[in-house]
């Protein structure tokens, strides 16, 4: 087995034109390849010079830390799809970034970064410089946090930008402050509303998801919309997922079913288990009409034609009953109603005529 060198490695990690960085524990710079030094305008005295030293990288970006202490307190990759590198002059590039842990046996000894400069045109949204993004961020912030709803702040990485306090308050009471990690490793459990991002990418229109939470051991439905925030020139800067809590309308929407279904049971009992009395009824005032007709009188004639009216027209109650326990259930025509003849009709039903007693 042909066995190489040390300088070999770096010859060919010199070759690269994607930078290669190498960290230690606490993130202190101990290598990197030719791609960076060019990047940064550096030569390897220089390099030399900040090894090991308090700064971590030339531009000495906070998040950078942040970056490799996530990789070296959970062990494992990180991978950031696009984040903003400043070159020698201070200008901003978008790059593809995936920090790994350098094992050494069953310990972690060091952390390599490699970064891969984004094709401009293939971004979609135009982008803001990085110094104008950063004066941006602090209003942006200010306005989050005095925001009365849950809402959460993302850049177009998935990393977290900033949130209101209602945010922490329904969904990490155990937090006194956001920070700036990403999306799905924070909220694993929202992932769901997360992946609507690629959705809204396709259409770039505002997506809405209703999903059900635990909050101190109780359910809660909340409806959530994730769009795009912007920066004043019309960048794209990131995602806005909003949370609104409608449990209780989710409640008396399952109340309201309860209701028209219990409404539905009384309607569908009434219309079967009444209408067969007034069928009997209304048979049997029929039948002492035909039997008796030479015996009764005028007026017991008419009180007979009268009883038999009034059970038919019970009995067209119930199937309108049942009819209405069925709205929204059965496709609705509409209907010409005579409103003149249907009020002669209620009032010659509801009048007592009080002359046979």
């Amino acid at each position: 087995m042909t066995e190489y060198s040390e300088s070999f490695f770096k010859d060919v990690l010199d070759s690269m034109k994607d930078m290669v960085l190498v960290k230690g524990e606490r993130s202190n710079l101990k290598w990197a390849n030719a791609a960076f030094l060019d990047y940064y305008g550096m030569n390897e005295s220089e390099l030399y010079q900040i090894v090991d030293g308090p700064q971590s990288d030339p531009d000495d970006t906070l998040q950078y830390i942040r970056d490799d202490q996530t990789v070296w307190v959970q062990k494992a990759h990180l991978n950031i799809p696009s984040e903003i590198i400043k070159d020698k002059l201070g200008q901003g590039r978008p790059f593809h970034t995936i920090k790994s842990p350098i094992w050494e046996g069953s310990e972690v000894k060091m952390t390599l970064g490699v970064s891969r400069l984004i094709d401009e045109n293939s971004i979609a949204q135009t982008t803001l410089p990085h110094d104008e993004a950063k004066l941006f961020s602090a209003p942006l912030r200010s306005i989050t946090r005095s925001f009365p709803l849950p809402v959460i702040l993302l850049d177009l990485t998935g990393r977290i930008v900033n949130g209101s306090p209602k945010w922490l308050e329904e969904f990490d009471e155990f937090k006194e402050e956001l920070r700036s990690e990403f999306f799905d490793e924070a909220y694993p459990r929202l992932m769901t509303i997360y992946e609507l991002r690629h959705k809204l990418k396709q259409t770039g229109v505002m997506q809405e998801f209703t999903m059900s939470h635990l909050k101190e051991g109780t359910p809660k439905s909340y409806q959530f919309c994730m769009d795009y925030w912007y920066y004043p020139n019309g960048a794209r800067g990131g995602f806005t997922i909003t949370a609104s809590d409608i449990t209780s309308v989710i409640e008396s929407h399952q109340a309201l079913q309860r209701s028209k279904e219990e409404l539905e049971i009384f309607a569908y009992s009434a219309s079967h288990d009444l209408k067969s009395p007034l069928r009997a009824i209304s048979h049997l005032a029929q039948w002492i009409a035909e039997d008796d007709e030479n015996q009764l009188s005028v007026q017991s004639t008419n009180d007979l034609g009268e009883l038999k009216t009034r059970t038919e027209f019970m009995s067209e109650m119930l199937d309108a009953l049942y009819t209405y326990s069925q709205v929204g259930k059965t496709d609705s025509t509409m209907q010409t109603i005579d409103l003149d003849n249907l009020v002669k009709r209620l009032k010659r039903l509801g009048a007592v005529d009080n002359s046979h007693r």
